[in-house]
């Protein structure tokens, strides 16, 4: 390289905190400036490679096609510059992630004689999480692959892969902002950092998902101990600004004496282990073995079953009627999701959280809607059933956030010939803990449209006094926890009734729901509770199977009024 060329490089190098560098093609002679040796831990003195391999030498197997890709198409002009991420090895053996920009110098035959650019060392920015300041992904699989290259070398150690999935308790997530959510992860990462040795590594994933590294653990004995600390530490409350917040987790284990050849591997264990904890409740760790493959690919199995059933309208409602508490007259029915599938019907709370995981559970709710719509005209207009019959059918919180709602329910009501009063939307309290202004112009246009809204499972919930006046609602559903316990708790009884008086206040109708004995209906009754349902009344029934109840059973239920009403109670 001439002096000239030299001379105007120191003084680039003088004014950049990057690294910049020329080729001279024809001679295959490179010279980088000083950050290069920094950058990639080469002591001063040190000799370089010869050439452009002092660069190619370096960078990672796995992106070396690529970059020559892209360094060939420069030099024959196909493209203007030459670009590109990638990751360079540093001398202690870990990766560096670098920006190339160069252009190439070319003669008056359009030949390239000369590159000239600079590296820059986006390391941070590629590996750390931008808020917390936590290792990513692409940082963890690097240091784990250096983790198991050891591993090959000295065999007296283990090296094991955690995964970490928390979640805040239902209702907290839509409270917290932003930034008290990546206070949350901060503190969680902390503690996680707690409970492990100095040498190890803690990485997020996601706002709620960390990974931890466990190097040269001495035996696989070690680690339930170590994911009973972490279960413990993470389920103690964390203080975020006013709010006092608890969370969940799940963790998932794989270590090297079942998977040492591959990085992506081990995690990918880990990750599968957690999934499998999630699956068995709160607060559960999994130690993937091969038997947790067979697991997972059962699961996977059903999940490919369960978005094959979501394209094919696979669901079908049962109907479970619902009373009226004063003499016994058909209200209406509550719509209730099956599945029908190889070997019987799935239970709703097998697959309704892998649809709400997939962000399919609006989905399920079209179909349910279409589906019990229809059968229930079909019996209106069949004499079997009164006009005044409604049917209910529950609405997930995401759903009442869509501005379009209402516009849509009326298209497909219109397209079935269903008229707005013959529906009723069921809603959690956890629709209505978000609220943003959104659901409360929802629950209004739904009563503007005569679509009555109905809060299930009252009195569980996290606010719903204010809810009272803050939400248009129509009925209150009381929570099966209480009428179960009619009979013998007198707190129950109490609460009950406290229920029915603010429902009154507030002109709205009851519905007990899980009714099961004499005893309890004569308690509901003697509360003025509107509606009730349960199984004293009926199962939820396939649609084929209603005509039957209502010509069968029906009449029975009513006489059982009758002898109520005769009795005083």
């Amino acid at each position: 390289m001439n002096s000239s060329a030299e001379s105007r490089l120191n003084l680039l190098l003088a004014t950049s905190n990057d690294t910049l560098w020329l080729w001279d093609m024809q001679q295959d002679a490179t010279q980088f400036g000083s950050p290069w040796r920094s950058m990639l831990g080469i002591a001063d003195g040190a000799p370089l490679g010869n050439g452009i391999d002092e660069w190619l030498n370096r960078v990672h197997p796995d992106e070396h096609p690529r970059v020559s890709q892209a360094l060939q198409q420069h030099i024959s002009g196909i493209t203007p510059l030459f670009e590109c991420e990638h990751r360079l090895q540093h001398q202690d053996g870990s990766w560096r992630w670098v920006l190339l920009r160069a252009r190439c110098l070319r003669d008056e035959a359009g030949r390239a004689v000369e590159m000239a650019g600079s590296f820059t060392d986006i390391t941070e920015h590629k590996v750390l999480d931008p808020y917390t300041r936590l290792p990513n992904r692409i940082l963890f699989l690097d240091r784990l692959e250096r983790s198991l290259s050891r591993l090959r070398h000295a065999r007296n150690h283990v090296v094991a892969v955690l995964n970490l999935r928390t979640h805040l308790a239902q209702g907290y997530a839509e409270l917290l902002s932003h930034d008290q959510m990546t206070q949350l992860a901060r503190t969680l990462g902390e503690r996680i950092a707690s409970e492990i040795r100095p040498w190890d590594l803690v990485a997020q994933f996601s706002d709620m998902e960390f990974s931890v590294l466990l190097e040269m653990v001495a035996t696989t004995d070690d680690l339930p101990a170590i994911f009973k600390r972490l279960l413990e530490v993470l389920r103690k409350p964390i203080q975020i600004d006013d709010n006092l917040v608890s969370v969940h987790v799940a963790i998932g284990a794989a270590d090297s004496t079942v998977i040492a050849s591959n990085e992506e591997q081990l995690l990918r264990a880990a990750e599968s282990a957690a999934a499998l904890a999630q699956e068995h409740g709160d607060n559960q760790y999994v130690h993937y073995d091969p038997s947790t493959q067979d697991k997972l690919s059962r699961r996977l199995r059903f999940e490919s079953e369960l978005l094959r059933a979501i394209e094919d309208a696979a669901f079908e409602p049962h109907f479970q009627p619902i009373l009226h508490l004063d003499d016994g007259r058909l209200a209406g029915f509550e719509a209730l999701v099956r599945w029908p599938r190889a070997g019987g019907i799935v239970n709703p709370d097998d697959f309704i959280p892998v649809l709400e995981r997939q962000g399919l559970i609006s989905q399920l709710t079209w179909i349910m809607l279409q589906k019990s719509l229809v059968s229930h005209e079909r019996w209106i207009a069949a004499g079997l059933i009164p006009a005044s019959s409604r049917v209910s059918v529950n609405f997930p919180p995401e759903q009442l956030q869509d501005p379009g709602l209402v516009g849509l329910l009326r298209v497909m009501l219109d397209n079935v010939g269903v008229a707005t009063s013959r529906l009723k939307v069921e809603i959690t309290e956890r629709s209505l803990v978000s609220d943003s202004g959104m659901v409360q112009q929802t629950l209004l246009a739904l009563d503007e449209a005569g679509i009555e809204v109905a809060l299930d499972d009252f009195g569980t919930g996290y606010s719903s006094l204010s809810m009272l006046h803050r939400f248009e609602l129509d009925n209150l559903k009381i929570d099966r926890s209480f009428v179960s316990a009619l009979e013998e708790s007198a707190q129950a009884c109490s609460i009950t009734r406290a229920i029915v008086g603010l429902a009154a206040a507030s002109s709205l109708t009851t519905t007990a729901e899980g009714i099961e004995t004499v005893p309890q209906l004569r308690h509901l009754r003697s509360y003025g509770v509107t509606f009730g349902q349960g199984y004293l009344f009926s199962r939820a029934l396939p649609a084929d199977d209603v005509a039957r109840w209502v010509s069968e059973d029906l009449p029975r239920l009513q006489r059982l009024f009758t002898e109520l009403a005769s009795e005083g109670g």
